[in-house]
């Protein structure tokens, strides 16, 4: 009976999505000549919406849940409308234009946007320092592509801040020693200026953007924010998870030579039967493993140290 009246109550709802719909289309539609209103609206946002949505309404199809069908194709022709909108077919001047070439130049123009908030949100004495954690993030490939260039040079230009890639390639594309190292060092920095929880997120929203800038998507990425989380969660002492060591051992004279010269700050000791060097803390085991493999591809032998933790306190959730 109650499954009965669940499953009326939900072909009602959809009257309530139409209503939502068109109600907001029809104040865009009104609007629809006005260039300022054209602009404020995010193709990419929309695009990004379409994608699930889509997913959804297939597998509510195969399933034969027509409600939740229903439903999906109202907010696809919703989305659908917003994107005709935003690209700004009915300005002035833009009616005898291309559909696509007017969507592709509004793509155009809000990624020149795209950094705007940050520069309000983040601290100005935090600035140089998100600067460097962004550039150390997009070369631990050993690989800088223009897309990723560009992104940290957008958001340094709205902050006033000149990208000498010379120098950030001279300080994180080591080729004699781990590039996560010199990155978990520049989350360590960061952490030290005892960022808000809003520049947090934001900082973690950029890093994710800056992920997808290669095109394709890497796990290391994934390491690398789940280590900034950690990191992050520690700083705050709102958690205490397991800590983890890198224990390097150089094969050769000329390896601890490169250690040394590397200026990366680490502690040494002889551990067992060998001259160790130790990176740590970090935080995530994953990031601590591919840490371990950077160094082993470098010819020397490396281990992961694992600290047990603390009970755990309060998570942070990532919004």
């Amino acid at each position: 009976m109650f499954q009965t009246l669940i499953h009326f109550l939900a072909y009602g709802a959809i009257i309530f999505s139409l209503i939502e719909v068109y109600l907001m289309l029809n104040k865009l539609w009104s609007r629809k000549h006005i260039k300022e209103v054209t602009d404020s609206i995010s193709i990419s946002a929309r695009v990004m919406g379409i994608v699930p949505a889509t997913i959804f309404t297939v597998n509510y199809f195969f399933e034969e849940q027509w409600q939740g069908v229903i439903d999906g194709m109202i907010w696809i022709f919703a989305a659908i409308m917003q994107i005709v909108v935003a690209a700004g077919l009915w300005v002035v001047g833009n009616k005898n234009r291309d559909i696509f070439d007017l969507i592709r130049r509004s793509i155009k123009d809000e990624s020149k946007e795209l950094n705007n908030l940050a520069k309000f949100i983040f601290q100005v004495s935090s600035r140089e320092k998100i600067i460097d954690l962004l550039a150390a993030m997009a070369l631990t490939d050993k690989i800088l592509n223009d897309e990723e260039k560009k992104f940290v040079e957008n958001l340094a230009s709205n902050w006033e801040i000149k990208v000498s890639w010379d120098k950030l390639i001279g300080r994180f594309k080591k080729k004699d020693i781990s590039a996560l190292i010199n990155l978990s060092i520049e989350m360590r920095k960061y952490m030290e200026l005892h960022p808000t929880k809003k520049e947090f997120k934001l900082l973690l929203k950029c890093m994710r953007q800056l992920s997808d800038q290669s095109g394709y998507s890497r796990p290391e990425n994934q390491y690398i924010i789940d280590e900034f989380v950690e990191s992050y969660a520690v700083h705050t002492e709102r958690i205490q998870p397991d800590r983890y060591q890198v224990q390097v051992v150089p094969q050769e004279k000329e390896q601890h030579e490169k250690m040394h010269a590397s200026g990366v700050s680490m502690t040494s000791a002889y551990i067992g039967s060998g001259f160790t060097y130790v990176f740590g803390p970090i935080y995530t085991q994953n990031f601590a493993e591919k840490v371990t493999v950077e160094f082993e591809e470098l010819g020397y032998f490396a281990t992961v140290k694992r600290f047990s933790a603390e009970p755990n306190k309060e998570q942070i959730e990532d919004e």
